[in-house]
């Protein structure tokens, strides 16, 4: 990667001098942080750096409370660094992330500009925006509210034919994660997400149309619903964005995991997302044991018991399917056609953390099959069971 050409694409690199962006650039170091990893905590020490992301993004969280995400060239650490006070936010890897940092020395060569001091002051303003619209909006960021009473804004909705570059600048002029289209009779949505892993992660150029790589058709939730019945189908269907429509189909906005309820590292979402990146059984267990420190952040948050049961349900569907698939790794893929059965408080989604498991496998095959296929099966579902 060339730090320059990265560089001159976001403020306030963008109107630096091309003399002085080598410089820049020349000085600048690699900072890999990875998923979950904090970065620079809230009332810490003054930060080291100036930091501008070049892959990934990260969550910024005051209080427990994720406020913001931040992705690619997007900037952090320059308050801290110029006042030489603790950090007001915690900034912590949503998920691997790449930065390139600044020391203060550097960075003052990029602050000290016309353009690094109207950074600056716009850096100040967004902050009390944040704060500002943190406080008008505390009393109803509860799931016991309605998705629709959560939208601040109303949804950026792009034509399909438009080209990524066009909509991923409108989303971040929007400060905003998703993007709604209409493509034919059904509703797409695109994410940040969706702009680094199917565009920049796959080498697409930026004139392709956007729905090339919408996900369609998506997932919606009715503005009436309330925000615990979201935050279920998110962890249960993986999704991190749910356009919301009102009774007569119109969209109204778009709600994401941090609009519902911002757990941060211990959310269900990171749960899931943890347990299917795992490499192996080992790291898919300890992934899963991060599930108690989520319920109680969901009891905290005061969510009713049946969609914590349906979120514990939803997760441990996931684990079990993750541990299948390293069991089939180990032990060779099913000789014939199967079936993983879940009974009592799981087949009903009313899991609890402490309860047995009750499962049964199914595969087909006739009496004469048993001895050849029995060992096979039950060393699949010994496997699983004791990750379970």
């Amino acid at each position: 990667m060339d730090p320059a050409a990265f560089l001159r694409r976001y403020p306030p690199f963008d109107e630096l001098d091309e003399a002085t962006l080598r410089s820049v650039s020349t000085a600048s170091r690699e900072l890999r942080a990875p998923a979950g990893s904090v970065i620079i905590r809230q009332g810490g020490d003054p930060s080291p750096f100036l930091a501008v992301i070049v892959r990934g993004s990260v969550d910024v969280v005051a209080e427990g409370r994720v406020l913001d995400v931040m992705g690619e060239g997007e900037v952090f650490g320059h308050m801290s660094l110029v006042t030489q006070e603790a950090p007001v936010a915690t900034i912590r890897a949503r998920e691997d992330t790449l930065c390139l940092t600044f020391d203060r020395e550097t960075a003052s060569q990029v602050l000290g500009t016309r353009s690094g001091a109207a950074f600056i002051t716009e850096s100040l303003r967004r902050r009390f925006d944040d704060m500002v619209a943190t406080s008008r909006d505390e009393p109803i960021r509860t799931v016991d509210s309605t998705v629709g009473s959560l939208m601040r804004s109303p949804a950026l909705q792009c034509d399909p034919a438009d080209p990524v570059e066009r909509v991923a600048r409108a989303m971040a002029d929007a400060r905003t994660s998703a993007a709604v289209m209409r493509i034919g009779d059904v509703l797409g949505i695109v994410t940040d997400v969706d702009l680094r892993v199917r565009v920049l992660a796959e080498g697409r150029g930026a004139d392709i149309p956007v729905w090339e790589i919408a996900t369609s058709p998506a997932s919606t939730v009715a503005d009436d619903v309330l925000a615990a019945e979201a935050l279920f189908q998110m962890v249960q269907g993986g999704f991190h964005h749910l356009p919301v429509v009102s009774a007569s189909g119109e969209v109204v906005g778009v709600v994401s995991e941090t609009d519902v309820i911002g757990f941060g590292n211990d959310s269900p979402f990171a749960i899931r997302s943890a347990i299917e990146r795992a490499v192996d059984r080992a790291t898919c267990i300890e992934a899963a044991r991060r599930l108690p420190d989520s319920v109680a952040a969901l009891v905290d948050a005061g969510v009713d018991a049946v969609h914590i049961g349906h979120i514990v349900g939803a997760t441990i569907d996931v684990l079990t399917r993750t541990l299948l698939a390293f069991a089939f790794d180990e032990h060779g893929p099913p000789p014939v056609a199967w079936a993983w059965l879940a009974f009592g408080s799981l087949g009903r989604r009313e899991q609890a953390l402490h309860t047995d498991q009750d499962h049964g496998l199914a595969y087909e095959g006739t009496t004469a099959d048993e001895e050849r296929l029995d060992p096979y099966f039950k060393a699949v579902a010994e496997f699983v069971t004791q990750g379970l």
